[in-house]
């Protein structure tokens, strides 16, 4: 219910930009090479500071690959909607990785990955608490700890999916 209202979908500066290149590059220019990333985003991010490799010359990223890999099925239903539409319609939405559909369908990602993790912390709680407690417990988790904001403001970091992946284990640990 709040993902509509509340979903912010939108690159936040070095980490929102260090996560989605690798993911975009790989997937729509079929190499890890972030020049056109980083250059893409110059204007809007005009502190972007990327290193440079001595070897290859080319820019490159610290940020691990976690957040591209769990994002692939979303960017690739976006990618999907994009060519659809294109085919469908007069007016082109680029195919670029960079338009807006994309970011909407990662942003929604996060968001959507750490729902299930919200859930899946409900039903570890339910085991050790009774559901009115344990209910609480996850409400409180969600309301008292920034999990909205990376949820629904600032998709594009790493912390929703983070939150995601260590509670999927968590949960998969438990049972």
């Amino acid at each position: 219910i709040l993902t509509p209202i509340l979903l912010t979908p939108w690159i936040h500066g070095n980490d929102g930009l260090g996560y989605y290149m690798i993911m975009r590059s790989f997937w729509i220019d079929n190499d890890l090479d972030f020049t056109n990333d980083i250059d893409h985003f110059d204007e809007k991010f005009p502190d972007l500071h990327f290193p440079t490799s001595p070897i290859t010359q080319k820019p490159y990223t610290h940020y691990g690959i976690g957040n591209a890999i769990l994002w692939t099925p979303f960017f690739a239903a976006a990618h999907i909607t994009v060519i659809v539409h294109n085919i469908i319609a007069e007016i082109k939405i680029p195919d670029d990785g960079f338009s807006y559909p994309y970011i909407m369908f990662v942003s929604f990602g996060s968001a959507f990955l750490a729902w299930c993790a919200v859930v899946m912390t409900y039903k570890i709680a339910k085991q050790f608490a009774s559901q009115y407690a344990a209910l609480f417990g996850t409400l409180l988790l969600w309301f008292a700890t920034p999990l909205i904001y990376y949820m629904y403001f600032s998709p594009t970091v790493s912390h929703a999916n983070s939150f995601f992946a260590v509670t999927l284990f968590i949960f998969y640990w438990y049972h």
